[in-house]
């Protein structure tokens, strides 16, 4: 989940009852990537019910921008709706010719197109044009936080179809049989990608003669699975003796109107070739659970980046989760990534709970996103990577520390491997730790 916002047009939307005569024009104002949550002020005061509904495919994002109130919100201008679901019952009685305007306006002023949407999920195309060369991307968004990113993608044109593989030409790029998987999606886009250097962490602590077995908790869009799953491929085929042909990666979602987004516009179908990672609707505490219960193969690679609002949600921040649910489905020797969205004190109570749990045999990692990402300090990669050394004291020269990832070994996994490697170094020498609630290095 990115702080990154949707820009909508700064026109106004009319909100009219099919049941009355009444008319009210509700302001959308436009999204900055700073955030400041002066938006979308009105109110519809005067509705009754409707049997007519019909669900048109910005229903659910406009349901979320009229709903949706900042942490910092002090006005009761923040938002015109209680809840999204309130939103959502006036919008579904606004005019099908209204809504189509409203998504021809966002196209022709801020190149963004809807290509689907539900009550909770849309996604929408974008044309970028802060470069001399028009590129394309498609976001995934979450209709109740309408102004964070699941998931971001490079995709051919507006509407195209998104496939993770392509046919190579080229003898010698990394491929698996015949296909070439796309780059990681762009950090500037999501910061999320991040994640996927869990893989490296796991290469250079382990046995590098066999492939981790993977679980990725809040599967999104699938960017990050996708990312994975061709690195799995990419190391499988380099091992001369691997006889590893099972899927080793499972991307667990608990949206079933996520996955039916990410398999129709993220590429996620099983027969998307050459082979796929496996897609699980179910939800992260439930799945952990039934691979105890199950006496499933042990996790070497776990990332966790589901969010509920905040990232981790609260229910995967306890020591009991930690403890009684995680740790017994992991192997001897794990690393663990997690997104983390929240104040310096949420940040410090996790670091503090996954030190509790594994410091033992790992060190816990805090590493900032690059300044490529333009986020806000609310934003961390947690690592718990595994480590021989009572100690994390280094000197001034990190390229042979244990924890230390050059750029080389992230090529492939994020983009950007030299902003991530210096993001790295950073959190090796500045470690953070937890001293009377807070963090400091």
């Amino acid at each position: 989940v990115l702080g990154v916002s949707m820009m909508i047009p700064s026109s106004r939307l009319l909100l009219r009852s099919r049941t009355t005569s009444a008319v009210r024009r509700v302001p959308l104002s436009p999204y900055a990537s700073s955030y400041n949550s002066d938006h979308l002020i009105g109110r519809v005061v005067e509705r009754k019910s409707s049997s007519a509904c019909y669900h048109h495919r910005a229903c659910g994002y406009l349901a979320g921008l009229h709903s949706f109130s900042s942490d910092t919100a002090s006005s009761e201008e923040e938002r015109q709706f209680d809840s999204f679901e309130s939103a959502w019952d006036a919008i579904t009685l606004v005019p099908r010719d209204l809504l189509d305007d409203f998504e021809a306006e966002l196209w022709e002023s801020q190149s963004r197109k809807f290509v689907h949407g539900t009550k909770y999920v849309s996604v929408i195309d974008a044309i970028d044009t802060s470069i001399d060369d028009e590129r394309f991307f498609r976001y995934l968004l979450w209709n109740e936080r309408p102004h964070l990113v699941q998931t971001a993608v490079e995709i051919p044109s507006i509407g195209a179809p998104y496939r993770h593989y392509a046919r190579s030409t080229d003898s010698n790029s990394a491929q698996t049989s015949g296909w070439i998987a796309r780059p990681p999606s762009p950090v500037s886009e999501t910061h999320l990608g991040g994640l996927a250097m869990a893989l490296p962490f796991w290469r250079q602590a382990n046995d590098p003669g066999h492939l981790p077995n993977c679980l990725l908790i809040g599967a999104g869009g699938c960017s990050l699975a996708h990312t994975l799953t061709a690195n799995l491929l990419h190391w499988n085929s380099s091992l001369s003796n691997s006889t590893q042909t099972d899927c080793l990666m499972t991307a667990v979602e608990a949206s079933p109107e996520v996955v039916q987004a990410s398999k129709l516009w993220f590429g996620a179908e099983p027969s998307s070739p050459p082979a796929s990672f496996d897609l699980v609707c179910d939800t992260g505490e439930l799945y952990l659970k039934s691979l105890v219960r199950d006496d499933k193969a042990p996790i070497d690679v776990l990332i966790v980046d589901a969010e509920d609002g905040s990232a981790p949600p609260a229910s995967m921040r306890t020591l009991d989760f930690w403890t009684n649910t995680v740790l017994p489905t992991l192997s001897t020797n794990p690393v663990i990534g997690v997104n983390v969205i929240g104040s310096e004190f949420d940040v410090a109570n996790l670091v503090q709970t996954l030190e509790t749990v594994f410091s033992k045999h790992s060190k816990v990692l805090v590493v900032s996103p690059p300044s490529e990402a333009n986020v806000s300090d609310r934003h961390k990669l947690i690592f718990v990577v595994p480590s021989t050394n009572d100690d994390f004291d280094c000197d001034d020269d990190l390229t042979h520390h244990e924890l230390f990832l050059a750029r080389d070994a992230l090529r492939g996994c994020v983009d950007l491997p030299h902003a991530w490697e210096e993001q790295v170094r950073i959190a090796i020498r500045e470690r953070f730790v937890v001293v009377d609630g807070k963090l400091t290095t």
